[in-house]
């Protein structure tokens, strides 16, 4: 990681993603993959920059907007029936990609509804789900990773709101959990 991607993640809130996150993805996704972020925000920059392409759903006008506005491959779908517009993921949703994030919508409430729409998103890559410190995104982390086969790796970061994130890595025939 170059000193300017880790000034970048340095400015970044304490909400976003934290210097393990991205340093985890680096080892995961390969130079200039692609990656698929639900929610986007200061993170999807940093992305952006460490040479990524990236694509963002996003239900949030204000974010949809300042993430348009910097110039990034984003989709605005509001969320329905308290997810993102199934019509519109399925639409603009690229298929081909190396990372899936999940980063939105905010809130538990609302994220634990991807449950009913995993048949939407590669279950041979691996996923990021942010933010499992809350119980509802540790708990949907884990039935996400046992439904779709896939080992878990819970990552406890270092900053001051004690955030985790989990790295979710499909198994290979004969592995196991």
């Amino acid at each position: 990681m170059t000193r300017e991607i880790e000034n970048l993640i340095d400015e970044l809130n304490g909400w976003s993603m934290d210097a393990e996150a991205f340093s985890r993805i680096e080892d995961i996704v390969p130079a200039h993959g692609k990656i698929l972020e639900l929610g986007s925000g200061e993170g999807t920059g940093v992305l952006k920059n460490m040479g990524y392409l990236v694509y963002s759903i996003e239900h949030d006008v204000k974010y949809f907007g300042r993430a348009l506005s910097a110039g990034y491959d984003v989709v605005y779908a509001p969320l329905k029936d308290g997810w993102y517009d199934t019509s519109i993921v399925k639409r603009y949703a690229p298929r081909d990609y190396d990372l899936l994030i999940v980063d939105g919508p905010v809130g538990s409430s609302a994220r634990i509804h991807l449950m009913k729409h995993l048949h939407l998103f590669r279950s041979d890559v691996p996923w990021l789900i942010d933010d499992t410190h809350r119980p509802h995104e540790a708990k949907m982390a884990e039935v996400i990773a046992r439904e779709l086969n896939f080992h878990l790796e819970a990552v406890e970061t270092t900053n001051e709101i004690g955030k985790q994130f989990c790295i979710l890595t499909p198994l290979t025939e004969g592995s196991s959990k």
